[in-house]
C-alpha cells in the first residue's frame, strides 16, 4: 500500500469504522485547517461509504487491535512520519476540532499515552475517567483502549504486546506503565471530552470474540493475576488545572473525589461514581506520595508474537520485560 499522506501533516488518527459508525461528524472536510491524516478502517463488505479518509480504505476481517498490528507491520514507515496517532472508536461523539486538541495536549506535555475524558452521560465502568471540571488534563496510570492517542515511538515498542493481547482487556492496566520513567507520561484529557454513545459488551468486535472462543474477561483476570502487587487501582497523581497551574497528586485527588460525589447524582452510574468519589478522597491521604514505576511484564504463558511481524517494525521479539530502545533516551 502506498500511502504518501500530507508531508506537513504531524499526527494521524486510525479510526476502525462499522455499521452505524460515528465518525462522519467529526471527519475532516476538504477545507478543515487540520495538522492530522485520517485513515479509515473497516471490517465489512459494504465499503461504499467510507469516503472521509485521506488514504484508501483499509479492509481487515478482524477486531480492531489485531488490525491496528497488522496495518503497521505492513506500514512500519509511518511510526516514523507521526508523531502521534489516535485510536477513536466509532462510537464515539466529538467534535473535528478536539482532535487537534487532543494532540496539542499529547505534544506540549510529551504525553507517551492519553485519552479524552468522558462526558457524564457516557457509558462507562471506571468513574475516574469521567471529565472532572476544573481540569486541563489528570496524570493517571490506566489509558481505556477506547480512544488512546499514542506516541508513534511508543507504539512502535507496544506492538508485539497488542498482537498478544489484541482484545485490550487487562492489557490497559499496564499498557501505560510499561515505559522506563512512567510518571507524568499518561493523562485523561478533561479539555477534550468525548461522549461513548453505546452500552458496553454490544459492539459486532464482542461477536468476533465469541467465534475466535476468546473471553476477554479470562484474559482480563489473567493479565492482573501475573501483575498482582504491580497494580495499585486506576490512581490520579497530579494534574493541570484549566487555567495552567499545576496541582499535586493528592490535591487532584481530593478535587476529583469531590467532584465525582457532587456529580452522582446526575452520572449514568451514580452509585458506582460516588464509592469512586469516596476512595479518591481516601487515596488523597493513603497514597500521599504515589507515581507510578515501571512494572515488569510478565505474562509468560501467553503465546508470543510472530518474529516476522516483529523483524517488521524494526524491533526485537517480545522480551519478559518491555524494551526500552526508543524511551531510555525520554525517560
Amino acid at each position: 500500500m502506498n500511502l504518501q499522506g500530507s508531508v506537513a501533516k504531524r499526527d494521524l488518527v486510525f479510526a476502525r469504522v462499522g455499521k452505524g459508525s460515528l465518525h462522519s461528524r467529526w471527519a475532516p472536510t476538504a477545507t478543515t485547517p487540520r495538522n492530522w491524516d485520517l485513515q479509515l478502517s473497516t471490517f465489512l463488505d459494504e465499503t461504499e461509504s467510507f469516503t472521509e479518509g485521506d488514504f484508501p480504505l483499509s479492509v481487515d476481517k478482524g477486531t480492531k487491535w489485531d488490525s491496528i498490528v497488522r496495518y503497521f507491520s505492513k506500514n512500519p514507515d509511518l511510526l516514523d512520519t507521526y508523531d502521534y496517532i489516535y485510536f477513536p472508536d466509532d462510537d464515539l461523539q466529538f467534535e473535528t476540532g478536539d482532535v487537534g486538541r487532543v494532540f496539542d495536549l499529547c505534544r506540549t506535555n510529551d504525553l507517551y499515552m492519553a485519552q479524552p475524558a468522558l462526558q457524564p452521560e457516557s457509558y462507562y465502568w471506571h468513574p475516574i475517567l469521567v471529565r472532572a471540571p476544573g481540569f486541563k488534563l489528570r496524570f493517571v496510570n490506566y489509558i481505556e483502549p477506547m480512544a488512546p492517542c499514542i506516541k508513534a515511538s511508543y507504539l512502535r515498542d507496544l506492538l508485539p504486546y497488542i498482537e498478544r493481547h489484541f482484545t485490550g482487556w487487562g492489557f490497559d492496566h499496564i499498557w501505560a506503565v510499561l515505559m522506563r520513567n512512567p510518571a507524568y507520561r499518561a493523562a485523561i484529557l478533561d479539555e477534550t471530552p468525548v461522549v461513548h454513545t453505546r452500552p458496553f459488551q454490544t459492539g459486532a468486535i464482542y461477536s468476533t470474540f465469541e467465534k475466535m472462543n476468546i473471553d476477554p474477561l479470562t484474559e482480563r483476570k489473567k493479565i492482573l493475576s501475573a501483575h498482582k502487587g504491580q497494580i495499585p487501582g486506576i490512581v490520579v497523581y497530579g494534574g493541570q488545572l484549566s487555567g495552567g497551574h499545576a496541582v499535586s497528586g493528592p490535591v487532584a485527588r481530593l478535587m476529583n473525589g469531590v467532584s465525582m460525589i457532587m456529580g452522582a447524582y446526575r452520572a449514568r452510574e451514580g452509585a458506582l461514581h460516588l464509592r469512586t468519589g469516596i476512595g479518591s478522597l481516601l487515596r488523597a491521604v493513603t497514597m500521599v506520595g504515589y507515581q507510578p514505576e515501571q512494572i515488569r511484564y510478565q505474562v509468560a504463558e501467553t503465546p508470543a508474537p510472530k518474529t516476522s511481524d516483529a523483524m517488521s517494525l524494526g524491533i526485537a521479539a517480545v522480551l519478559p520485560v518491555p524494551p526500552a530502545t526508543n524511551h531510555e533516551q525520554h525517560g
